[in-house]
């Protein structure tokens, strides 16, 4: 990939190879691709999105000597050796800070249809332009070049003793080799539970109670109960099970099924749509006043979950006593709007874009512990 010196713009010039340069027919007129040429003095007139071998790209818009028309060029693939007076918005590096973030009591609590997407599929080019915009890109999983040589030397070259170990740290720690167990609960009486009960023994059941539904209870004019939280919970978990659900509303529609377009089933039995978006505007997940730069001297751009993960993580603690191996793993919470708190790009994920977040989970039963 040829690496950009300097950014891109309206009247920057620069240069690439003749037979990267789109449409290729146009081109290919002055400049044969056999030739192996490369266009020189191309001035930048524009940006935008251009299919290259039916896959969108970042593109610069170009004018190249000789050649009529306007062509174009993925952003990766060419060199800017003049740089603009003004460089585009998408390659200008702002503060994080200054990065607009929506209000989290925003419209997009109560939105009918899925969010606009902003961001792509985490290719090289798309990885390059959120950088370029000041987001944070977790990409080091790359091997060693083979060509890379020898790493450097140790700085210390005293003698090296190598030990066989003759104690076992977690023994030192008090820790048994013994299968993980929940503390109110055995095995046997696990096995029967039905599939809600193993949900409400690994649930936040009392957090429900003493935080999220009082504050929730705050904003509704009817009030909400345990058992109407568990409803609305369940309708998320139901739509959450199925993709390519454009709309909210097909989830209630009064419209007969249809194999072929809406919804594979109707929610109404459980709980009624307007009843559905007041509870979901109204939803709040902490009773701790929102720390600010002015009163505290720092701004938590967490803040809204903050207390529901800590007490997520205390929950298991206190509730499941793990066996001495654990399994830690990260994981990528998917959004599709690059303006969300903590917005991070993991091209090696299924889903690269969101937040990163850290689980411990126990290495015989499976059990998650904690998550950061």
């Amino acid at each position: 990939m040829v690496s950009t010196s300097k950014p891109g713009g309206i009247g920057a010039i620069g240069s690439a190879a003749s037979c990267l340069f789109h449409p290729g027919d146009k081109v290919r007129e002055k400049y044969p691709k056999d030739a192996k040429l490369r266009c020189v003095n191309v001035e930048i007139t524009g940006e935008g999105l251009r299919r290259i071998k039916n896959e969108a790209k970042m593109c610069y818009l170009v004018s190249i000597p000789e050649v009529k028309g306007e062509c174009y060029i993925a952003k990766k693939c060419f060199r800017v050796e003049q740089g603009p007076d003004t460089p585009f918005e998408s390659e200008r590096a702002p503060l994080r800070r200054d990065i607009p973030r929506p209000c989290p009591h925003g419209e997009d609590r109560t939105a009918l249809v899925n969010v606009v997407r902003n961001v792509g599929n985490g290719v090289a080019d798309e990885v390059l332009e959120l950088r370029a915009q000041g987001l944070e890109v977790d990409d080091d999983n790359e091997p060693l070049d083979e060509g890379a040589g020898a790493p450097p030397p140790l700085e210390y070259n005293g003698p090296h003793n190598f030990t066989v170990p003759t104690h076992c740290p977690r023994h030192e720690c008090n820790m048994i080799d013994e299968r993980g167990k929940w503390v109110s609960h055995c095995w046997d009486e696990i096995a029967s539970m039905s599939e809600f009960e193993l949900f409400r023994m690994a649930f936040l059941e009392d957090f429900m109670k003493d935080v999220i539904i009082p504050r929730t209870n705050d904003n509704l004019g009817s009030p909400l109960m345990l058992g109407e939280f568990y409803k609305w919970l369940g309708c998320n978990f139901f739509m959450a099970c199925f993709q390519g659900i454009p709309d909210r509303k097909c989830w209630w529609s009064k419209e007969e099924i249809s194999p072929y377009s809406g919804a594979p089933f109707r929610l109404n039995n459980a709980m009624s749509f307007t009843r559905y978006l007041e509870i979901t505007a109204a939803l709040r997940f902490t009773d701790v006043r929102t720390p600010t730069v002015e009163r505290d001297g720092y701004e938590d751009r967490f803040h809204e979950v903050h207390k529901m993960i800590d007490e997520f993580n205390n929950h298991c603690t206190h509730s499941y006593h793990p066996s001495w191996l654990n399994c830690l793993d990260e994981w990528i919470s998917s959004w599709l709007n690059k303006f969300c708190p903590g917005f991070m790009c993991v091209p090696c994920k299924p889903h690269p874009f969101g937040n990163e977040y850290h689980s411990i989970a126990d290495g015989d039963d499976v059990s998650r512990l904690c998550g950061a």
